[in-house]
């Protein structure tokens, strides 16, 4: 261990050093790398300095925050500490190898933070009169999710709706991809029936992605209280929203991105960006950085 590391650490009384491979919290963590894993214990693991900070710094319960001490930095190390002063959590440092064993992916920051796994709870999204929700159904990505949690996150949107999920909001690249802004973003997940009836009962404006729409995206009207609905990357919508835009006492639409080559469709990621972007201009930037 470093000696400037060493030196902050002596003060913790919280920081447990643990090198055996056998130590059960140990083995715990490791095995939240995988869905199983994360839904046995009902615990969620963020892997990187920059994710878990934001992390910390969200509403999300901290469990643990593993550390080690000779890769990371005094100065992330004494963020961790700032922050474990106003919530109680422990911090337990492992050497290299250990800690290699206990990451996911090429993270190499030396910094792991386990939190209880936050509610995604359909009735915790509040709705007003000037909400702008994105909804996706069947993700299979958790890159793809994500991404759109970040763009949700950068036009200030109110929230992020899953229905029928393939993937997590917390699975280790969801959370990469977000950059960490899944933690401030409300989120829900919820089978499609249960997000239709949420849409029809709170009467939100929803406007649909589909391919060979008549409605243009741009030519679709943004204000209000509104919902974005984008599908799976390999089918689109499932039947059940085709249904929903029979009902003409809503108003719902259907809108479509012009695609002049090749392909028919964008990337599900980049889809949500543009709409986002193109409700952000119409509702407009005067509030916006």
């Amino acid at each position: 261990m470093r000696s400037d590391v060493l030196d902050f650490l002596l003060p913790l009384t919280s920081v447990q050093r643990i090198t055996s491979p056998q130590n059960q919290r140990i083995k715990d963590a490791a095995r939240l790398t995988t869905s199983r894993g994360r839904n046995a214990q009902g615990r969620i693991a963020v892997y990187g300095v920059r994710e878990s900070l934001r992390a910390l710094q969200s509403d999300a319960k901290p469990v643990e925050a593993i550390v080690c001490s000779e890769i990371t930095s005094s100065e992330n190390l004494a963020e961790v500490q700032a922050i474990q002063k106003h919530k109680p959590f422990e911090i337990l440092d492992l050497p290299r190898d250990l800690f290699k064993k206990t990451t996911y992916g090429d993270r190499t920051d030396g910094l792991i933070t386990i939190f209880e796994r936050p509610t995604t709870k359909l009735g915790s999204i509040e709705n007003t009169a000037e909400s702008f929700h994105v909804i996706v159904e069947s993700v299979e990505k958790p890159g793809n999710l994500g991404a759109i949690v970040r763009t949700a996150d950068a036009v200030g949107a109110s929230s992020v709706i899953v229905a029928d999920p393939l993937t997590d909001f917390f699975h280790p690249n969801s959370i990469r991809a977000s950059l960490g802004c899944v933690f401030a973003m409300p989120k829900a997940v919820a089978t499609a029936e249960q997000v239709i009836d949420w849409l029809t009962q709170n009467r939100i404006k929803t406007m649909m992605a589909i391919v060979g729409a008549q409605t243009l995206y741009h030519q679709a009207d943004y204000s209000g209280n509104i919902a974005i609905v984008l599908g799976n990357e390999a089918q689109g919508l499932s039947q059940p929203w085709n249904l929903l835009l029979e009902k003409t006492e809503l108003k719902i639409d259907g809108i479509r991105l012009p695609m002049c080559g090749l392909s028919d469709s964008l990337n599900v990621s980049t889809t949500a960006a543009v709409l986002c972007y193109e409700a952000l201009r119409q509702r407009g930037l005067n509030n916006m950085n």
